[in-house]
């Protein structure tokens, strides 16, 4: 009996590294996420300080001081901006990430249920086939038999 081999293992082989590269992309866009997230935070701890510094002193600050406070003030809010929107493009990434690696896994899923099928339809024909040898030999045996008496 000729040894079995899936027509499409060459794609099947590449659908497994096309969701493995996707598996990679979306924990990279996940990390970068993580990244932009703490940057996020980390702007949005330093406005808060600053206001409370600017605040807390009850005027004891000459304008210069106020002038200086203000513009760090005005400099934080735009880094909080900037770093606000690149949060929401990470954010983005990771879904566009997530929703092709969601893809890869579906295709991947659609050829390993196909091989799976494929191979037992072939392990079935084989049986079906030894099932047959092994009733002819037994005929053969039984009119050997008979043919003895």
């Amino acid at each position: 009996m000729k040894k079995w081999k899936f027509s499409l293992e060459t794609v099947r082989t590449l659908k497994r590294r096309l969701e493995e590269e996707a598996a990679q992309k979306h924990s990279q866009t996940l990390v970068q996420l993580g990244r932009a997230k703490a940057d996020l935070a980390q702007t949005e701890n330093e406005l808060n300080a600053t206001a409370l510094m600017q605040f807390s002193t009850n005027g004891k600050k000459n304008a210069q001081q106020m002038l200086q406070l203000n513009q760090y003030m005005s400099l934080l809010e735009r880094q909080r901006k900037e770093r606000l929107e690149t949060c929401l493009r990470a954010e983005k990434d990771v879904t566009l990430a997530r929703a092709h690696l969601e893809k890869a896994a579906r295709e991947r899923d659609i050829l390993e249920r196909l091989y799976g099928r494929q191979r037992t339809a072939h392990r079935f024909h084989i049986a079906k086939q030894e099932q047959k040898w092994v009733d002819e030999i037994a005929q053969q045996i039984k009119r050997g038999l008979l043919s003895a008496i």
